[in-house]
C-alpha cells in the first residue's frame, strides 16, 4: 500500500463515513419535529376555532330566539292587561320600558293578515303582509342591525274575514254584552256551539306581533365569539413562525456544531501531518539525493536494469517529497500577506504552469489589481486548473476566466470532465478525498484553506451540459 493510499484511508477513518461531524440519532429530528409538531397543533386550533365560532354562532341565534319570546311575553301581558281594543299607547309603553333591551319596534297585526293595526316605534323597513310572508313563528331574521320576528301564527285563523262595520254590528271600541246579541242585531258576539278554530278564549282571535328588536346579549356573545377568532388567526401564523424559527435556529446549530467538530478535527489532522511532513522530509532527502546517486552511477556503468529500479526508487522519493510538502502547505495556518497584485498575471501564470495549450483564458478589460497574496492564490488556482485538465478527455481544453462581480473578483474554471457526483460538491474540499488511483487529496482543500485565508470562497457545482465548474470568489478588503 503506497503512503498516498494510507493517508487517504487515515483521512476517511479520521472524518468518519460521511466525511463531516454530522449529528447522530435523534438531533438530526429536531427541526422536522417542531415543524411537524406546530403544524398539527395549528391545525387542531384552527379546527377548534372553526367549531367553537359556529358553536356560538348558533348559540347566539338561540339567545336572540329566546330574547324575542322574552320581548314577546311581556309585549302580550301588557295587551291581555290592556283595553279592548288594543291601542297604541300600550305598544309605546312597552317600547319605552324595554327599550334598553334593545326592543326597537313592535306591532300588533289585523286578524286576517292585511296589515298592521296598531304599531310602536319605526320599522326598518316597512311591514307588509308580503314582508312577512313565509316568516316562521320564532324564527328570528335579521334585518339591516336588528332582527324580526313574528309572534303568533303565521296565517290568519281558518274562517277569519275582515269584520264588517255598519248596521247590526257594535261600532269600533265597544265591546258585545255578556247576555247575548240585542234584538235586530244579529251575528254580534261569539258563535254558539264555542268559538271556531284558531280563534283564542272569548272568540277573539290570538294576537299576532311583529317584533323589531337588537340582540344585545346574542350580539355581545358574537363579538366576544369573532374577537377569539381573531385572535387565534393571529396566533396560529406567530406560533407556526416561531416553530420555523425554531428549527431554523436548531438547524443553523446542528450546522455550527458539525463545522467546529470539523475544523477541529482538520486542525488536529493538520497538526499531525506538519509533525510526519517534518520528521519525514529530512530523511526522505538524504534518501533521494543517495537514489539519485546509484542511478547515476548504475547508468555509467551500463546497468540499464539496476539504473531503471533506483530511477524509480527517485520518482518515489519525489512523489514522497511532494506529499510532504503538501501536508505542510495543507498545515500552515499563518496569515495571508496581502499585496496589490494583478489578477489576469496571476492567471495566466496558473496555466503557464499546468499545461497553457489546454486552457483557455477570457480575462475582463481593465481588470483592476486586487489585494491578495499571490504566492496562495497562484497554488490554488494551479491545483484547481490542473484537476481540470485531468478530469477533462484528452483533446478538450479548459475555459477559465477572471472578472469582477459586485464588487468581488472572481476566478471562474469550467472543464468538460463527468461531472462531480451527487453529494460530494463539499467533499471533494475535505482532505485526503479523492478519486484519482494515485492522488494525495490534498488539492482542493489546500486550494479552499489558501482562500479563505484570505476572506474568500471556493465552490463547485455541475455544469447543465456536463462537466464541473469551480467559482473562487474574494472580496476586496
Amino acid at each position: 500500500m503506497t503512503a498516498e493510499a494510507g493517508a487517504t484511508r487515515i483521512g476517511r477513518a479520521a472524518s468518519g463515513p460521511d466525511g463531516s461531524a454530522a449529528t447522530r440519532g435523534w438531533d438530526r429530528w429536531l427541526a422536522p419535529g417542531f415543524v411537524a409538531v406546530a403544524v398539527l397543533a395549528s391545525l387542531l386550533l384552527a379546527a377548534m376555532l372553526l367549531f367553537v365560532h359556529r358553536a356560538i354562532g348558533d348559540a347566539s341565534t338561540v339567545l336572540a330566539r329566546g330574547d324575542g319570546a322574552q320581548l314577546a311575553e311581556v309585549v302580550q301581558e301588557a295587551l291581555r292587561r290592556g283595553p279592548r281594543p288594543p291601542r297604541a299607547s300600550i305598544l309605546e309603553e312597552v317600547l319605552a320600558r324595554k327599550e334598553a333591551d334593545g326592543l326597537r319596534y313592535v306591532a300588533l297585526l289585523r286578524p286576517d293578515g292585511s296589515g298592521v293595526e296598531i304599531s310602536a316605534g319605526e320599522p326598518v323597513r316597512p311591514v307588509t303582509p308580503t314582508s312577512i310572508a313565509g316568516l316562521r313563528a320564532m324564527e328570528p331574521v335579521v334585518t339591516g342591525d336588528r332582527i324580526r320576528m313574528i309572534v303568533g301564527p303565521t296565517e290568519p285563523p281558518a274562517g277569519m274575514r275582515p269584520r264588517p262595520f255598519g248596521p247590526g254590528m257594535p261600532p269600533p271600541g265597544e265591546e258585545p254584552p255578556p247576555d247575548g246579541p240585542p234584538p235586530g242585531r244579529p251575528g254580534f258576539g261569539p258563535p254558539r256551539g264555542g268559538p271556531p278554530p284558531g280563534m283564542g278564549p272569548g272568540g277573539r282571535p290570538p294576537l299576532r306581533l311583529v317584533l323589531e328588536f337588537e340582540p344585545v346579549a346574542a350580539r355581545q356573545l358574537l363579538l366576544v365569539a369573532r374577537r377569539t377568532l381573531l385572535a387565534g388567526v393571529i396566533a396560529i401564523p406567530a406560533f407556526l413562525g416561531c416553530a420555523a424559527l425554531l428549527a431554523f435556529l436548531t438547524r443553523q446549530r446542528n450546522l455550527l456544531v458539525r463545522r467546529l467538530e470539523h475544523e477541529r478535527r482538520l486542525a488536529a489532522l493538520g497538526e499531525m501531518s506538519a509533525v510526519l511532513a517534518h520528521e519525514i522530509r529530512n530523511p526522505l532527502a538524504s534518501l533521494k539525493g543517495h537514489a539519485q546517486l546509484l542511478a547515476r552511477s548504475l547508468d555509467g556503468d551500463g546497468d540499464g536494469a539496476r539504473a531503471a529500479k533506483a530511477g524509480l526508487v527517485v520518482r518515489e522519493a519525489v512523489r514522497l517529497q511532494d506529499l510532504a510538502n503538501d501536508l505542510l502547505d495543507f498545515a500552515g495556518a499563518s496569515d495571508a500577506s496581502l499585496s496589490d497584485a494583478d489578477p489576469a498575471a496571476l492567471l495566466r501564470e496558473s496555466a503557464e504552469t499546468v499545461d497553457a495549450t489546454r486552457i483557455d483564458l477570457r480575462v475582463a478589460s481593465s481588470l483592476p489589481s486586487w489585494p491578495l497574496d499571490a504566492a496562495r492564490v497562484r497554488r490554488a488556482l494551479v491545483n484547481v486548473l490542473r484537476n481540470a485538465v485531468q478530469a477533462s478527455p484528452d483533446g478538450a481544453h479548459v475555459e477559465a476566466a477572471a472578472f469582477v462581480e459586485r464588487d468581488r473578483l472572481v476566478f471562474e474554471v469550467r472543464d468538460h470532465g463527468p461531472g462531480i457526483a451527487p453529494g460530494e460538491e463539499e467533499r471533494i474540499f475535505e482532505p485526503f478525498h479523492t478519486r484519482k488511483l494515485r492522488g494525495t487529496g490534498l488539492g482542493l482543500p489546500i486550494a479552499r484553506r489558501a482562500i479563505e485565508q484570505q476572506g474568500g470562497s471556493i465552490a463547485a457545482r455541475n455544469l447543465p451540459g456536463g462537466g464541473a465548474c469551480f467559482r473562487i470568489t474574494i472580496a476586496r478588503t
